[in-house]
């Protein structure tokens, strides 16, 4: 059996001096102005061109000119200026020709760099501008003729196109940090619209597991409660009236633990499914098992979409559960019917009210039926009617959301 052996090589002696470098912004300027100073000193030495020996002040020049880029980070506007002052005093005393492009290359790339290219080429075109110019009158004053092309060509040409070159590099690098501060500027707003996004999705999931919990087994629970005392009541005198009430309790216990089941497997699985309810199964549940006498007009000619049918059915359930707590009325009219473009649910007990209607008004069962029927754009209105209480809601339907054909309730 072959084994291949692979090892990843450390990086290069190029590459661990350009992350030296970038570690320490401070020394990269040093060394930069220090390599600046020695360049044109080395160019001044060489006494080419000019017509003025060079002295103290010559070094002087080159020594500012190198010192500058100390400050090239913070302030690389004055820097340019700055430089471009020492270069024309420089070169208007006669000195050795040092060029254009090598003293102002560095300031320029950081003016781009940090800036737009408005500056640096303002300052370059100004420049060229004097040095024209100043040809030009020296050609007037000697009264020779001055061959500009030739001074542009042989002479400016190549300073030229190094100083378009730190430019267009200053600006690239400027243009990639700016790119990449956008991007990350985007990717932050993107991860804070998905966190807010979940946030949203999460609590509307709490509100409707809270509201399917209150309906449900508050429904039960006072289906329970009204049964025991019936049971206690009867038991004495009417034990199969007591027997009947006993067996309501012990079927809505275990619908109790079946929904409590199925709502925590729900929380598990991170994933909320909504029960199947419909306006249809109103008779064989919740009128089946409340301790009112239900007088209900139910005409529904065809079956809904699901979120119309289970609103109905909640609003019906969280409606008789709120007579049997807060009303001695004993009999409850329901009324489910279309009208118009939506489905009117009404439901009306005659009262008088055990207590203030202002806790039935302003309880957890009346905001959720609000809710559900906000979700699907419709109308409630909850409130005294005569002596007792109604709960009036108009859910919107159209020809489109039914799913199928029903036979008349």
């Amino acid at each position: 059996m072959a084994i291949t052996l692979t090892s990843v090589a450390p990086p290069g002696a190029v590459e661990r001096v350009r992350t030296w470098f970038t570690e320490r912004p401070r020394m990269a300027d040093a060394a930069l102005s220090v390599a600046l100073m020695v360049v044109l000193g080395w160019m001044i030495q060489a006494e080419q061109g000019g017509f003025r020996v060079p002295d103290t002040l010559a070094y002087v020049c080159a020594f500012a000119l190198g010192a500058l880029l100390m400050l090239r980070r913070s302030f690389p506007l004055l820097v340019l200026f700055l430089s471009l002052v020492i270069l024309l005093a420089y070169s208007s005393l006669g000195y050795p020709n040092i060029g254009l492009g090598i003293p102002l290359a560095p300031a320029l790339y950081s003016a781009a760099e940090r800036h737009r290219l408005r500056w640096p080429v303002t300052i370059v075109g100004l420049l060229l501008f004097l040095i024209f110019a100043a040809g030009l009158a020296a050609a007037y004053v000697r009264e020779t003729d001055t061959h500009l092309l030739s001074l542009f060509i042989y002479t400016l040409a190549p300073e030229i196109a190094l100083m378009a070159a730190v430019i267009a590099l200053g600006d690239s690098l400027r243009s990639r940090r700016e790119l990449a501060e956008r991007s990350a500027r985007v990717i932050e707003a993107t991860a804070q619209q998905e966190r807010a996004l979940a946030q949203a999705v999460a609590a509307t999931e709490r509100a409707d597991i809270a509201r399917e919990l209150h309906d449900t087994l508050g429904h039960q629970t006072t289906v329970i409660s009204m049964h025991t005392d019936v049971a206690a009541e009867a038991l004495p005198h009417k034990p199969e009236a007591a027997q009947r009430a006993l067996s309501v309790i012990a079927d809505t216990s275990r619908q109790m633990m079946s929904q409590l089941r199925d709502t925590v497997q729900t929380l598990r699985e991170h994933e909320v499914r909504p029960p199947l309810l419909s306006i249809r199964a109103l008779e064989t549940t919740v009128f089946a098992n409340s301790p009112l006498e239900i007088d209900a007009d139910i005409a529904v000619p065809h079956q809904y979409q699901h979120n119309v049918e289970a609103a109905a059915y909640r609003i019906v359930q969280e409606a008789l559960t709120n007579t049997a707590k807060h009303s001695t009325a004993g009999t409850v009219q329901v009324q489910i019917r279309p009208q118009g473009s939506s489905l009117e649910v009404k439901v009306c007990d005659p009262g008088p009210p055990r207590g203030q209607l202002g806790s039935i008004s302003s309880g957890m069962g009346i905001l959720g039926m609000k809710e559900r029927v906000a979700a699907l754009g419709g109308t409630l209105e909850a409130g005294p009617k005569d002596l007792g209480f109604q709960v009036r809601a108009l859910l919107p339907v159209s020809a489109e959301s039914w799913q199928k054909e029903a036979a008349p309730a």
